[in-house]
């Protein structure tokens, strides 16, 4: 989440990247996770916003059910899941992990737009449900029927967490580029259309690509930036599976990276595609 008044704010964080000062950067910011990223002298953690007329540099609190969406304040967060979204939660079966419950959008309202009574209400076939959006269209609250998509049946899918997604890597024998450098171990580039081109692999806001570099997903580390953090390539002469740690519902996009000695690319497989559950 991160926003200021009325305006949605624009992550333009990434390897080398500068938030530039002008009008033309207006309602961009910027994430360091490394020192000197977004402004000179930056430290890791720090980040920077370009936005005209900001009334608090933080998130301004108006008091319990009050509106206050023309106050242009900064207001960063990491939110869960489901914050600011309707979500459908099915109670024919015990659920302790949230794999009965599914986001089913914002229903068109935006960040400090939103009702401080929003809710909605289901047909019981589950079929249709009607609530209300404050500024629609920027002039006018709208009540509005939402046609739902099927309820899932119970398919045994953890969605509280990554889903792993392996990839099975054939022997890499043979495998170099044209100055004959032998591969000798892969990675697995990987991320989401929502966040920029597919090709670019970000599976999150950062103008980064995502690598992932276990057979397993680590919980602590599931995955890496491509250009600025460290990590060794899967051993894969004779063959290996590299599990990349997706996000459920969504058009995952990946390409495999052969690795030389040195841990240089040799070799790509191309960009692929797959939805996860």
């Amino acid at each position: 989440m991160a926003y200021v008044g009325r305006n949605a704010l624009v992550d333009v964080s990434g390897p080398g990247s500068i938030l530039g000062a002008g009008a033309q950067n207006s309602y961009e910011y910027c994430y360091a996770l490394l020192a000197g990223e977004c402004h000179p002298g930056s430290a890791v953690g720090d980040v920077y916003v370009n936005a005209p007329y900001v009334s608090y540099p933080y998130c301004y609190y108006p008091g319990v059910a009050n509106q206050d969406d023309d106050t242009n304040a900064i207001c960063m967060g990491d939110l869960g899941a489901y914050t600011g979204n309707i979500a459908q939660l099915g109670y024919t079966q015990q659920d302790v992990i949230g794999a009965r419950l599914r986001r089913l959008g914002p229903n068109y309202s935006r960040w400090n737009q939103q009702d401080a009574y929003w809710n909605s209400n289901a047909a019981p076939s589950g079929l249709l449900m009607a609530t209300r959006v404050r500024w629609l269209d920027g002039v006018r609250f709208e009540d509005l029927t939402t046609v739902l998509p099927p309820y899932p049946a119970a398919d045994g899918v953890a969605r509280n967490t990554f889903l792993p997604v392996p990839v099975t890597i054939s022997a890499l024998t043979g495998l170099g580029d044209l100055l004959g450098s032998l591969a000798v171990s892969a990675v697995v580039e990987f991320g989401y259309a929502e966040n920029g081109d597919a090709r670019n692999f970000y599976c999150t806001s950062r103008q980064e690509a995502c690598v992932a570099a276990g057979g397993a997903i680590n919980q602590t580390t599931p995955f890496y930036y491509a250009q600025s953090e460290s990590y060794l390539g899967v051993p894969c002469i004779l063959g290996c599976t590299i599990t990349i740690p997706a996000l459920s519902q969504h058009v995952l996009y990946y390409q495999i990276n052969y690795l030389g000695l040195l841990g240089d690319i040799v070799g790509s497989s191309g960009i692929q595609a797959v939805v996860t559950p």
